[in-house]
């Protein structure tokens, strides 16, 4: 047995012999003195060599005494990557395929560790160790085969989920991944722990429960907890679902809005009203202002406020366009400054015509300033204006627009 003394003497000569001998010759040094203290059963001492500052870089040192010593000693991480990269240059040691295997089962990687098994097995079929773990690993195989066809499921429950449900779980899956208790997708859930872990009271999340479980998103397992509870494990295809379904369901807003649409709603501002005014627009303007019209309608009912804005000023230009043809008013002429603008009515654009109808007095001053409103609100078409001025577009700004848009119609139809 090799005394700490003796260890430590060791060390220190190493650290000597770094820099005056081939970097070949010194990891053959190396080499030798592991397979030393591996043999006498001393895998500590061999994890301290590694950790040494003077065995770097460590791919130098992928042997397999420092990946078993590693193992040992509670370094599974490492000694898995050691692992590894022995087996690319050594395919078919069944010894490593053996003990990594039973590092990815420890780790529920139990695809890789049933590929790893399997060639070791395939390789040698009478390797003790072999004949023995590949038992364990194929049931695991089998089970997780299994169950992975059910977890698929989930996906076709979660998509006629509702909001509810979906936050409920979401919560839920956010507070198992901080749960200290959680391991490799497994936690232990006493009955009382299923409210907190799903932020809702004792009576939902006991029904919330019985559906997740006939649904694939948990499933409770065989296994018990320190206080004989029952131990859950979490779909490993739950969140992935999650997310696909969060990114294909409708907008909640434009839900809401579709909710709001109805006669009721309608009638409060007159809509069908104004649509009998519009109808008898001339037939040249008739169709452009009733489009704009339904649209600017259906999206103030959703609440889609960029769209109101860019809409009632459209459809105010079109309304100016129409009642100027209408009185025969083909060109238009303006002052702006000392300069006078000559312009062919369909070459205006809603600042023209304002600037028109105000100093020619069309229609009076209520125009104007009812127009000037959508003309005003249309600069936030530019994303610039918000991001530059931290002045955003909410339902206040295309309220005023829609208002207005009515009044106008009203005044022109």
């Amino acid at each position: 047995m090799i005394t700490d003394k003796e260890f430590k003497a060791k060390l220190g000569s190493f650290k000597s012999l770094r820099n005056s001998i081939s970097v070949r010759d010194f990891v053959s040094t190396i080499e030798e003195y592991i397979e030393e203290l591996y043999g006498q059963n001393e895998h500590s001492r061999i994890v301290e060599i590694f950790h040494s500052d003077f065995c770097y870089p460590k791919v130098n040192y992928y042997f397999f005494e420092v990946a078993f010593s590693l193992n040992k000693n509670g370094f599974v991480d490492e000694a898995e990557i050691v692992y590894e990269n022995i087996l690319r240059t050594q395919p078919n040691n069944t010894a490593v395929l053996n003990n990594l295997s039973l590092i990815k089962l420890s780790k529920n990687k139990i695809n890789e560790a049933y590929k790893l098994i399997n060639h070791g097995y395939e390789v040698d079929p009478h390797d003790q160790n072999i004949s023995t773990n590949i038992k364990t690993i194929s049931l695991k195989y089998q089970e997780m085969q299994k169950y992975h066809e059910f977890y698929k499921k989930c996906s076709t429950y979660l998509a006629d989920e509702n909001d509810f449900v979906l936050n409920k779980l979401k919560t839920f899956l956010l507070n198992v991944d901080k749960d200290p208790t959680c391991k490799l997708g497994k936690i232990p859930i006493p009955s009382w722990k299923f409210s907190v872990l799903m932020a809702t009271d004792k009576q939902k999340a006991t029904s919330l429960k019985d559906q997740w479980i006939e649904k694939y998103y948990i499933r409770a397992t065989d296994e018990k907890g320190d206080y004989s509870e029952t131990i859950y494990e979490i779909n490993p295809l739950l969140k992935l679902e999650l997310d696909k379904i969060s990114n294909i369901r409708l907008n909640d807003k434009w839900l809401k809005g579709f909710e709001n649409l109805s006669l009721t709603v309608l009638n409060e501002f007159g809509y069908f009203e104004i649509k009998t005014r519009l109808n008898k627009v001339n037939k040249k303007f008739r169709d452009l202002i009733l489009r704009d019209f339904d649209e600017l309608v259906i999206n103030h009912v959703i609440k889609n406020e960029k769209t109101v804005v860019v809409l009632s000023g459209s459809l105010i230009e079109a309304l100016l366009t129409y009642h100027c043809e209408k009185k025969k008013i083909l060109k238009i002429k303006y002052q702006k400054g000392n300069k006078t603008i000559h312009k062919n009515l369909h070459d205006c654009d809603l600042g023209d015509l304002l600037t028109f109808f105000e100093q020619q007095n069309v229609l009076g001053d209520l125009i104007v300033h009812l127009g000037n409103i959508s003309r005003i609100q249309r600069n936030y078409v530019h994303p610039g204006k918000e991001l530059r001025e931290k002045d955003t577009l909410d339902d206040s700004k295309a309220e005023l627009c829609f208002i207005s848009t009515l009044e106008i119609i009203k005044q022109i139809t």
